[in-house]
């Protein structure tokens, strides 16, 4: 358990910030999408970058057969480190853009040499995708009308006095073109994608607003049965009152549930007025469970264990365990499910729970915990959101070898969150 602790990928223990991961992902695609474009670009511009250069393996040689192809596929391959992919591809897109120049001005290449033809100018689609994965849609287009340019001025440079303004211009426009077709769809991929983020943030948002409104709900619900079940019937008993006796008693009754009406409407869960037997909390939580194929594990005989626990906490374990039990069973059918109850550190035998964890643990594939979507609120606010509202944390562990651990805790006094009560 240790081990796979430390090898996995763990959702955070606090209700963490609402954070859409698509935006993410997309980039990713493109980075790939646009490296192997570019370096198909770079695989038809080779021979026009390394005329006449014979058996020469100058530094120039080395940087536009080596170095760049290895940077595009540099910036295909991190998954995670997002701002390495951008530097690779930065640094690609500006080499491409530093070489054109240099050939042209003659400091590289055999762009002097009268038979020489100018660089191949198709290259500069390759930059602007990779300006585009390296900055933003802004930057790819300054980059396209920068490289533009160069093309254009190419008859006043050195090695490019043989060309003809006819043809440059008509170079240039067609790298204006080719800007706009290039980066067009990825300016359009990109707003959608932030839009797209942006309706889920806001679907994520409205159903925690309403689960916390249910919860509310139920609770002014509570509140209003016991109006009417404690302090109701005793101030009915006391108008009633035929001795002054009775009359006394009723008035002490009247005082005593007023104070637990106030009582209860403060309390934090933690009182005994909000609180269920220990056993009564997992005869709850093993029926939670009952409609799936899980194994209980409970604290066994003669351990010493609290006599309660908070009801507001038990209910939070609860509906989360029972939500974990399902996407296992969703996610993992067939593999085994194993549902266990720990009290860690001291516990004060007949008194209120101080510490507990339940640990839902699978069997399964396993999976990214990194690439939950968004609209999986299951896991996010079912399970996080709602133990950090009961005071506890939720902890998700999963590698796609090892299964899944899904573990709830709370602690007295403190909501459990962080390494330190694992």
């Amino acid at each position: 358990m240790q081990e796979r602790s430390r090898k996995a990928r763990r959702a955070g223990t606090s209700p963490a910030a609402i954070t859409p991961n698509t935006e993410d992902q997309t980039e990713l695609v493109l980075a790939r999408s646009i490296g192997a474009f570019a370096l198909l670009l770079i695989a038809l511009a080779l021979p026009d970058l390394l005329q006449g250069g014979g058996n020469r393996m100058g530094v120039d040689y080395v940087v536009f057969v080596v170095l760049i192809p290895v940077l595009t596929v540099a910036t295909m391959v991190p998954k995670k480190r997002g701002n390495l992919r951008r530097l690779f591809a930065g640094a690609v897109a500006w080499m491409i853009l530093l070489g054109f120049l240099l050939w042209h001005l003659g400091v590289i290449g055999n762009g002097l040499s009268p038979d020489a033809r100018p660089w191949s100018w198709g290259i500069a689609g390759a930059g602007v995708g990779l300006a585009a994965v390296a900055r933003n849609n802004k930057m790819a287009v300054g980059y396209g009308l920068l490289f533009s340019v160069l093309v254009f001025i190419i008859p006043v440079l050195p090695a490019g006095t043989s060309r003809q303004w006819a043809d440059s211009w008509q170079d240039s426009l067609l790298t204006i073109a080719m800007t706009l077709v290039i980066v067009a769809p990825i300016w359009a991929l990109r707003v959608a994608v932030r839009a797209q983020d942006r309706a889920a943030v806001d679907a994520v948002e409205k159903f925690a607003g309403a689960a916390r409104l249910e919860a509310m709900s139920l609770e002014r619900a509570r509140l209003d049965a016991l109006t009417h079940d404690i302090v109701l019937s005793t101030l009915i008993v006391a108008s009633q009152a035929s001795s002054q006796e009775v009359a006394d008693a009723a008035r002490v009754a009247a005082v005593a549930a007023l104070a637990q009406l106030e009582a209860v409407a403060h309390d934090d869960g933690t009182s005994d007025g909000g609180s269920v037997t220990l056993d009564e909390w997992l005869g709850r939580l093993a029926g939670a469970v009952a409609g799936s194929a899980v194994v209980v594990e409970a604290p066994g005989e003669g351990k010493p264990v609290p006599a309660s626990i908070p009801v507001t906490v038990a209910r939070a374990l609860n509906q989360s365990a029972a939500e974990a039990v399902r996407n296992a069973a969703k996610h993992a059918p067939g593999a085994g499910i194993r549902l266990s109850v720990h009290f860690p550190g001291h516990q004060p035998a007949g008194g209120e729970l101080a510490h507990v964890v339940v640990e839902v643990e699978d069997s399964g594939p396993g999976f990214d915990v990194d690439a939950i979507p968004l609209e999986r609120m299951g896991v996010k606010v079912s399970i996080i959101e709602r133990m950090h509202g009961a005071g506890g944390s939720a902890q998700i562990i999963s590698t796609p070898e090892t299964g899944t651990l899904v573990r709830l805790q709370w602690r007295q006094g403190r909501g459990g969150h962080g390494p330190e009560d694992q």
